[in-house]
């Protein structure tokens, strides 16, 4: 994911022609269920994601529904 370089920005902001935007990668790892040592998704981890997604859509069904 691509995000504002804070100390080229911060280094150049009294520039007077202006600071210099510079984005770079972050190295965030996407969210995934976190997988073992040969590289599956363990079944208690399947569970998790399951229920951790389900618990986000939940809190979205109730704000798009009760409020």
């Amino acid at each position: 994911m691509q995000k504002l370089d804070m100390a080229m920005y911060a280094a150049t902001q009294d520039n007077p022609a202006g600071p210099v935007y510079i984005m770079v990668d972050d190295d965030t790892l996407p969210l995934e269920p976190a997988r073992g040592d040969d590289g599956h998704v363990s079944p208690a981890g399947r569970l998790a994601y399951a229920l951790a997604c389900a618990a986000i859509f939940g809190a979205i069904a109730y704000m798009f529904l009760a409020l």
